[in-house]
């Protein structure tokens, strides 16, 4: 998380990262998520944070924008056919 923070307080204005817990639907009490933080800044606004590391690229990253990888290269926003992208969105 410390990373994640370096980067996008280089990038943002006032960049807050805060620990995140367990938030549960008021409408669906069923449904619950629960993100790895919550990011707000003065340029963007609030968001969250949730962190994959797969035991796949142990050894690195890869170094295009291959299928097997879940954000393209430099905007790090999600390729819309990521295999968790349901998971990561039920939590928005």
């Amino acid at each position: 998380m410390e990373n994640y923070y370096k980067q996008q307080s280089s990038i943002h204005i006032n960049c807050i990262v805060e620990k995140a817990g367990l938030f549960v639907s008021t409408e669906k009490p069923f449904i619950g998520a629960s993100p790895d933080s919550i990011v707000t800044c003065d340029c963007c606004g609030k968001g969250i944070v949730e962190i994959k590391c797969p035991f796949c690229f142990k050894a690195g990253l890869p170094e295009d924008d291959s299928q097997s990888f879940c954000m393209l290269k430099n905007d790090g926003m999600l390729m819309k056919d990521y295999m968790k992208l349901t998971e990561l969105c039920s939590v928005l």
